[in-house]
Protein backbone atom coordinates (compact mmCIF):
# COMPACT_ATOMS: atom_id res chain seq x y z
CA UNK A 1 0.00 0.00 0.00
CA UNK A 2 0.90 3.50 -0.90
CA UNK A 3 1.88 5.73 2.40
CA UNK A 4 2.28 9.65 0.41
CA UNK A 5 3.51 12.47 1.90
CA UNK A 6 1.65 15.33 -0.21
CA UNK A 7 3.23 19.01 0.32
CA UNK A 8 1.17 21.79 -0.68
CA UNK A 9 2.51 24.91 -1.82
CA UNK A 10 1.21 27.90 0.50
CA UNK A 11 -0.25 31.23 -1.82
CA UNK A 12 1.04 34.53 -0.93
CA UNK A 13 -2.47 35.29 -0.29
CA UNK A 14 -2.68 32.34 1.95
CA UNK A 15 0.34 33.44 3.78
CA UNK A 16 -0.60 37.21 4.73
CA UNK A 17 -3.94 37.39 3.91
CA UNK A 18 -5.82 34.33 5.20
CA UNK A 19 -3.27 33.57 7.69
CA UNK A 20 -1.80 36.17 9.28
CA UNK A 21 -4.27 38.99 8.29
CA UNK A 22 -1.66 41.48 7.68
CA UNK A 23 -3.03 45.10 7.39
CA UNK A 24 -0.11 46.15 5.21
CA UNK A 25 -0.56 43.48 2.39
CA UNK A 26 -4.69 43.62 2.56
CA UNK A 27 -4.37 47.52 1.75
CA UNK A 28 -1.79 47.26 -0.52
CA UNK A 29 -4.37 44.41 -2.46
CA UNK A 30 -6.95 47.45 -1.84
CA UNK A 31 -5.28 49.81 -3.40
CA UNK A 32 -3.83 47.92 -6.17
CA UNK A 33 -6.47 45.92 -8.67
CA UNK A 34 -4.07 44.56 -11.24
CA UNK A 35 -1.55 43.31 -8.59
CA UNK A 36 -4.26 41.88 -6.42
CA UNK A 37 -6.04 39.98 -9.36
CA UNK A 38 -2.80 38.40 -10.02
CA UNK A 39 -2.88 37.43 -6.03
CA UNK A 40 -5.68 35.92 -6.04
CA UNK A 41 -5.90 34.08 -9.80
CA UNK A 42 -2.50 32.64 -8.23
CA UNK A 43 -4.18 32.02 -4.82
CA UNK A 44 -7.18 30.19 -6.74
CA UNK A 45 -5.43 27.89 -9.29
CA UNK A 46 -3.23 26.41 -6.48
CA UNK A 47 -6.44 25.57 -4.37
CA UNK A 48 -7.53 24.21 -7.45
CA UNK A 49 -4.56 22.17 -8.17
CA UNK A 50 -4.49 21.06 -4.67
CA UNK A 51 -8.00 19.91 -3.88
CA UNK A 52 -7.77 18.00 -7.05
CA UNK A 53 -4.91 15.96 -6.24
CA UNK A 54 -6.77 15.34 -2.78
CA UNK A 55 -9.73 13.88 -4.05
CA UNK A 56 -8.15 11.80 -6.06
CA UNK A 57 -6.25 10.32 -3.49
CA UNK A 58 -9.26 10.17 -1.06
CA UNK A 59 -11.53 8.56 -3.41
CA UNK A 60 -8.80 5.95 -4.69
CA UNK A 61 -8.18 5.08 -0.93
CA UNK A 62 -4.77 6.03 -1.32
CA UNK A 63 -3.08 6.80 2.44
CA UNK A 64 -1.71 9.81 2.50
CA UNK A 65 -0.80 12.96 5.40
CA UNK A 66 -0.33 16.33 4.39
CA UNK A 67 2.49 18.68 5.18
CA UNK A 68 3.61 22.20 4.28
CA UNK A 69 6.86 22.77 2.21
CA UNK A 70 9.66 23.03 4.39
CA UNK A 71 8.24 20.84 7.95
CA UNK A 72 10.05 18.35 9.47
CA UNK A 73 9.01 15.08 8.56
CA UNK A 74 10.38 11.19 9.00
CA UNK A 75 11.10 10.45 5.53
CA UNK A 76 10.49 6.44 6.51
CA UNK A 77 6.69 6.66 7.11
CA UNK A 78 5.94 7.23 3.27
CA UNK A 79 6.94 5.21 0.36
CA UNK A 80 6.03 8.20 -2.13
CA UNK A 81 6.16 12.30 -1.83
CA UNK A 82 4.05 14.59 -4.05
CA UNK A 83 4.28 18.57 -4.37
CA UNK A 84 1.98 20.53 -5.25
CA UNK A 85 3.22 23.85 -6.69
CA UNK A 86 6.60 24.87 -8.62
CA UNK A 87 10.19 24.35 -8.02
CA UNK A 88 10.36 25.67 -4.67
CA UNK A 89 8.06 23.54 -3.31
CA UNK A 90 9.81 20.61 -4.66
CA UNK A 91 13.42 22.04 -3.61
CA UNK A 92 12.11 22.62 -0.01
CA UNK A 93 10.44 18.64 0.31
CA UNK A 94 13.87 17.24 -1.41
CA UNK A 95 15.98 18.92 1.51
CA UNK A 96 14.22 16.00 3.77
CA UNK A 97 14.66 12.84 1.03
CA UNK A 98 17.47 10.32 1.05
CA UNK A 99 15.25 7.47 -0.50
CA UNK A 100 11.69 7.58 -1.61
CA UNK A 101 11.00 8.94 -4.57
CA UNK A 102 9.12 12.19 -5.43
CA UNK A 103 7.03 13.41 -7.95
CA UNK A 104 6.19 17.22 -8.70
CA UNK A 105 3.11 18.43 -9.75
CA UNK A 106 3.00 22.07 -11.02
CA UNK A 107 0.41 24.03 -9.57
CA UNK A 108 0.14 27.01 -11.96
CA UNK A 109 1.97 26.06 -15.72
CA UNK A 110 2.99 28.77 -17.48
CA UNK A 111 3.30 31.03 -14.37
CA UNK A 112 5.39 29.08 -12.06
CA UNK A 113 8.93 27.69 -12.73
CA UNK A 114 8.21 23.76 -12.92
CA UNK A 115 11.74 22.58 -14.40
CA UNK A 116 11.64 19.51 -11.70
CA UNK A 117 7.66 18.58 -12.01
CA UNK A 118 6.43 16.45 -14.50
CA UNK A 119 2.99 17.06 -14.52
CA UNK A 120 0.40 19.68 -13.85
CA UNK A 121 -3.52 19.45 -12.70
CA UNK A 122 -4.49 17.92 -15.63
CA UNK A 123 -2.47 15.41 -16.06
CA UNK A 124 -1.27 14.04 -12.93
CA UNK A 125 -3.62 10.79 -12.70
CA UNK A 126 -1.86 9.40 -15.53
CA UNK A 127 1.29 9.86 -13.43
CA UNK A 128 -0.20 8.92 -10.22
CA UNK A 129 -1.51 5.42 -11.51
CA UNK A 130 1.73 4.73 -13.62
CA UNK A 131 3.94 5.18 -10.07
CA UNK A 132 0.89 3.36 -7.78
CA UNK A 133 0.90 0.07 -10.14
CA UNK A 134 4.74 0.32 -10.56
CA UNK A 135 4.84 1.22 -14.38
CA UNK A 136 6.76 4.09 -13.92
CA UNK A 137 10.79 4.44 -12.75
CA UNK A 138 11.86 7.60 -11.24
CA UNK A 139 15.40 9.10 -12.67
CA UNK A 140 18.30 9.54 -9.86
CA UNK A 141 19.42 13.78 -10.08
CA UNK A 142 23.00 14.28 -8.80
CA UNK A 143 22.99 16.81 -5.84
CA UNK A 144 25.81 18.89 -4.16
CA UNK A 145 26.89 18.49 -0.31
CA UNK A 146 28.93 21.25 1.22
CA UNK A 147 31.34 20.64 4.01
CA UNK A 148 32.61 23.50 6.09
CA UNK A 149 35.98 23.02 7.72
CA UNK A 150 35.07 19.02 7.47
CA UNK A 151 31.83 19.10 8.51
CA UNK A 152 28.57 18.44 6.42
CA UNK A 153 26.58 21.41 5.93
CA UNK A 154 23.10 21.18 5.91
CA UNK A 155 21.01 18.81 3.02
CA UNK A 156 22.43 18.31 -0.05
CA UNK A 157 21.41 20.96 -2.72
CA UNK A 158 19.63 19.70 -5.78
CA UNK A 159 19.66 22.72 -7.82
CA UNK A 160 22.61 25.11 -6.92
CA UNK A 161 24.82 26.74 -4.05
CA UNK A 162 26.03 30.31 -3.87
CA UNK A 163 28.81 31.15 -1.79
CA UNK A 164 29.22 35.07 -1.21
CA UNK A 165 29.23 38.03 0.81
CA UNK A 166 26.08 38.30 3.77
CA UNK A 167 25.52 41.67 1.94
CA UNK A 168 24.61 41.52 -2.15
CA UNK A 169 26.15 45.32 -2.77
CA UNK A 170 29.44 43.79 -1.07
CA UNK A 171 32.63 42.20 -3.19
CA UNK A 172 33.32 38.92 -1.96
CA UNK A 173 37.05 37.90 -1.15
CA UNK A 174 38.46 34.38 -0.98
CA UNK A 175 41.28 31.86 -2.20
CA UNK A 176 39.78 29.50 -4.95
CA UNK A 177 41.72 26.40 -4.81
CA UNK A 178 41.53 22.97 -7.70
CA UNK A 179 44.20 20.69 -9.31
CA UNK A 180 46.98 21.98 -7.46
CA UNK A 181 46.20 25.67 -8.69
CA UNK A 182 45.08 28.34 -5.80
CA UNK A 183 44.12 31.89 -6.75
CA UNK A 184 43.27 35.09 -4.40
CA UNK A 185 39.77 36.42 -6.00
CA UNK A 186 37.05 39.12 -5.26
CA UNK A 187 33.73 38.61 -6.91
CA UNK A 188 30.61 39.44 -6.51
CA UNK A 189 30.44 35.52 -5.46
CA UNK A 190 30.85 31.71 -6.84
CA UNK A 191 27.75 29.79 -8.24
CA UNK A 192 28.02 26.16 -7.36
CA UNK A 193 25.68 23.87 -9.78
CA UNK A 194 24.60 20.78 -9.87
CA UNK A 195 23.66 19.10 -13.80
CA UNK A 196 20.48 19.30 -12.53
CA UNK A 197 20.38 22.68 -12.04
CA UNK A 198 22.73 24.01 -14.66
CA UNK A 199 19.96 25.34 -16.73
CA UNK A 200 19.62 28.21 -13.43
CA UNK A 201 21.58 30.79 -12.02
CA UNK A 202 24.83 29.33 -13.01
CA UNK A 203 24.01 29.37 -16.82
CA UNK A 204 22.87 33.14 -16.55
CA UNK A 205 26.31 33.66 -14.68
CA UNK A 206 28.01 31.41 -18.07
CA UNK A 207 28.30 28.74 -17.01
CA UNK A 208 27.43 25.16 -19.37
CA UNK A 209 24.35 23.31 -19.88
CA UNK A 210 25.20 19.59 -18.74
CA UNK A 211 22.79 16.47 -19.27
CA UNK A 212 20.33 16.39 -16.23
CA UNK A 213 21.49 12.92 -14.76
CA UNK A 214 25.37 13.34 -14.89
CA UNK A 215 27.29 12.64 -11.68
CA UNK A 216 29.25 16.11 -11.84
CA UNK A 217 29.23 19.72 -10.64
CA UNK A 218 30.51 22.75 -11.95
CA UNK A 219 31.43 26.27 -10.47
CA UNK A 220 31.19 29.61 -11.86
CA UNK A 221 32.47 32.84 -10.74
CA UNK A 222 29.82 35.61 -10.92
CA UNK A 223 31.33 39.47 -11.60
CA UNK A 224 35.11 38.80 -11.32
CA UNK A 225 37.08 41.77 -10.50
CA UNK A 226 40.55 41.72 -12.76
CA UNK A 227 43.34 44.19 -12.94
CA UNK A 228 46.65 43.87 -14.83
CA UNK A 229 48.42 41.65 -11.80
CA UNK A 230 45.99 39.51 -11.44
CA UNK A 231 45.76 36.56 -14.37
CA UNK A 232 42.71 34.60 -13.14
CA UNK A 233 41.86 31.31 -14.90
CA UNK A 234 40.10 29.25 -12.28
CA UNK A 235 37.04 31.06 -13.08
CA UNK A 236 34.93 28.14 -14.18
CA UNK A 237 34.85 24.18 -14.31
CA UNK A 238 33.78 20.95 -13.76
CA UNK A 239 34.01 18.88 -11.05
CA UNK A 240 33.25 15.73 -8.48
CA UNK A 241 34.84 17.01 -5.51
CA UNK A 242 38.68 18.76 -5.11
CA UNK A 243 37.48 22.59 -4.92
CA UNK A 244 38.48 24.06 -1.89
CA UNK A 245 37.51 27.77 -1.34
CA UNK A 246 38.81 29.60 2.20
CA UNK A 247 36.66 32.55 3.35
CA UNK A 248 38.42 35.79 3.40
CA UNK A 249 35.48 37.74 3.67
CA UNK A 250 34.44 38.79 7.09
CA UNK A 251 30.44 38.23 6.45
CA UNK A 252 29.91 35.66 4.21
CA UNK A 253 27.58 32.66 3.76
CA UNK A 254 26.58 29.96 1.79
CA UNK A 255 22.73 30.27 0.32
CA UNK A 256 21.41 26.49 -0.79
CA UNK A 257 18.91 26.18 -3.54
CA UNK A 258 17.47 29.73 -3.90
CA UNK A 259 18.29 30.80 -0.63
CA UNK A 260 16.19 28.00 1.11
CA UNK A 261 18.89 26.89 3.26
CA UNK A 262 21.13 29.90 4.92
CA UNK A 263 24.28 29.36 6.84
CA UNK A 264 27.00 32.32 7.99
CA UNK A 265 30.41 31.89 7.30
CA UNK A 266 33.50 33.21 9.27
CA UNK A 267 36.84 34.56 8.27
CA UNK A 268 38.72 31.70 7.01
CA UNK A 269 36.22 28.76 6.93
CA UNK A 270 37.16 26.51 4.67
CA UNK A 271 34.46 25.26 2.18
CA UNK A 272 34.28 21.89 0.26
CA UNK A 273 31.89 20.94 -2.22
CA UNK A 274 31.26 17.75 -3.45
CA UNK A 275 29.04 14.82 -5.32
CA UNK A 276 26.27 13.96 -2.69
CA UNK A 277 26.52 10.56 -1.63
CA UNK A 278 22.89 10.10 -2.17
CA UNK A 279 20.94 11.44 -5.01
CA UNK A 280 17.36 12.61 -5.27
CA UNK A 281 14.71 9.97 -6.93
CA UNK A 282 12.61 11.94 -9.04
CA UNK A 283 9.77 11.07 -11.76
CA UNK A 284 10.65 13.47 -14.58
Amino acid sequence: MARVLLVVKRSRYRIFGLDRKDPDFLHMLSANPVLAAEVLAEHDENERSADAVRAWLTGNGVWYEERIPGEQVREDNYSLVVTVGGDGTLLKASHLLTTVPVLGINSRPGFSVGHFCKTDAAGFVAELEAILEGRAVPRELARCLIHVNGEPLGPPALNDVLFSSANPAAVTEYSIRMGGNEELQKSSGIWISTAAGSTAAALSAGGMRMPMEARVLQFVVREVYRNRRNHLSLLKASFEQGLEILNLTFEAGIFMDGGFVHRRLCYGDLIQPALAPEGLRIFL
